[in-house]
């Protein structure tokens, strides 16, 4: 096996560097076929990526793969009227070399904004058709603005790149790196080959937009270091989900799949072994067991015993509590009889008070009338007796 990873390693090592001596052979005899044959390969790759991703949707883990996908087909439109704008082709007459190169400031725009929302959604799921819809419209809207002459300038002939396709590079290059971070977040939900060529990809494309920076003619060596950095990209990621996806699907596609059934064989694994520990307690303590069983059955016997006497007893303190309930009730007759028996002794005690003070006021006045009597009668009595003591004293004055 090591052996034929080497030679498989080679193999690709051979073909890369064959690949890449024709196409820079073909920028010696004529830039604008190496152009043409650098582009039709990265649109051709993705195109594959939509191929593949839109027919294996159903099954894919996450949605980061298809918004990739996806993304990549629109990319490679926009990278397809790039191709056919570009200074040479002579298909759009009437636009000069700014033309290109608007498209392919729009395209790489789309492709960094495209690679920094994907790992938003590797843990979130999204209607393939609004995926869809949405870079049709954006799509639709880019290249208008181009070809009706609403986009900046980006290249002006004679003078080179314009202040905004060189920010834009720029820009460009800032969001690949944070879709580079976004990625690395997302690691643990990518097995080992897939994360490290994706990254590699975004790393290369970003070395793509530096070195479109630096070019004063379409024609110059810094473009063709650009379009090479774009093939690396473009390769690296057709390698990680086409290839990669076809030889390795369950470690792709089926990922979570892969791991679930991992996890549930550990659990099954760690059952088992519960299992064989609890069946072997369980046969060491099968007498202990039956021992306790025993006793709980006597225990059982003897609660019931007491639940039994408890009911009984439950049952005569009942009677005993309805006898003093009764009892209560006639306890509580009584009282109310000396309750109204007082009220009425009280009342009567009342009427008692009222009437003495009646009769002892009647005795005061009867008293107070006797008293005047009295005293009418004593100074009668002793008028009458000064009044025979005259009747003597005349009587003697007359018999003198």
């Amino acid at each position: 096996m090591p052996g034929s990873n080497r030679s498989g390693q080679l193999f690709y090592t051979c073909v890369i560097t064959i690949i890449t001596l024709g196409f820079y052979a073909s920028s010696l005899y004529s830039y604008l076929l190496f152009h043409g044959m650098m582009e039709i390969t990265t649109i051709s790759i993705g195109f594959s990526l939509f191929i593949l991703t839109w027919n294996a949707r159903k099954f894919l883990a996450n949605d980061y793969l298809k918004i990739i996908g996806i993304g990549y087909a629109f990319i490679a439109l926009i990278d397809l009227l790039h191709t056919l704008a570009y200074k040479g082709m002579n298909i759009f007459p009437g636009f000069d070399a700014n033309l290109p190169t608007q498209l392919w400031i729009a395209a790489r725009y789309l492709q960094a904004v495209t690679l920094c929302a994907a790992p938003l959604f590797v843990e979130r799921t999204i209607d393939k058709r609004a995926i869809f819809a949405g870079y049709a419209m954006v799509v639709s809207l880019l290249v208008a603005a181009v070809y009706s002459g609403n986009f900046p300038d980006c290249f002006v002939e004679g003078s080179g790149l314009t202040v905004f396709k060189i920010g834009s590079e720029y820009v460009i290059s800032g969001l690949l790196l944070a879709s580079l971070y976004l990625f690395y977040r997302k690691r643990n939900h990518f097995n080992g080959t897939v994360f490290f060529l994706t990254a590699y990809s975004i790393a290369c494309t970003a070395v793509a937009e530096i070195s479109f920076t630096a070019y004063v003619s379409v024609y110059g060596f810094a473009n063709m270091v650009g379009h090479f950095a774009k093939l690396a990209a473009f390769y690296l990621i057709y390698r990680a989900i086409l290839v990669t996806g076809l030889k390795e699907p369950f470690d792709l596609i089926f990922r979570d799949l892969k791991q679930a059934e991992e996890a549930l064989q550990k659990v099954n694994e760690t059952l088992a072994e519960q299992v064989r520990a609890r069946t072997a307690d369980l046969s060491r303590t099968n007498v202990e067991l039956v021992e306790e069983v025993a006793e709980r059955i006597q225990v059982e016997e003897t609660l019931h015993l007491q639940a039994v006497e408890l009911e009984e007893e439950v049952a005569e303190r009942q009677m005993a509590q309805e006898s003093l309930e009764e009892k209560a009730l006639l306890l509580e007759e009584e009282i109310e009889k000396r309750q109204k028996a007082q009220d009425e002794l009280e009342q009567l005690n009342v009427n008692l008070e009222q009437r003495v003070r009646e009769r002892t006021a009647e005795l005061e006045e009867k008293n107070r009338e006797l008293e005047h009597f009295n005293k009418l009668f004593v100074n009668r009595e002793l008028r009458m007796v000064e009044l025979k003591e005259r009747i003597r004293e005349l009587e003697k004055k007359i018999d003198r």
